[in-house]
């Protein structure tokens, strides 16, 4: 399992995963039975666990600056 990143100065931050999902379902602290096209993993406290879902309740995204 590798990550990595790459920053060259504080707007610009990239990170390159070679996960697969397979290799992600095998982690204790996430759980992908909701996964479906268009997913996202989300961290839910009651679980202890990202779970995979496409509903978005409580995030906030930031989109940066235009």
């Amino acid at each position: 399992m590798a990550l990595k990143a790459k920053i060259n100065n504080q707007q610009d931050l990239r990170i390159r995963s070679s996960l697969t999902s397979r290799e992600i379902s095998k982690l204790d602290d996430v759980d992908m039975t909701g996964l479906d096209d268009g997913s996202v993993l989300v961290y839910s406290t009651a679980s202890s666990k990202w779970e995979a879902t496409n509903l978005l309740e409580k995030q906030t995204v930031e989109c940066g600056q235009y």
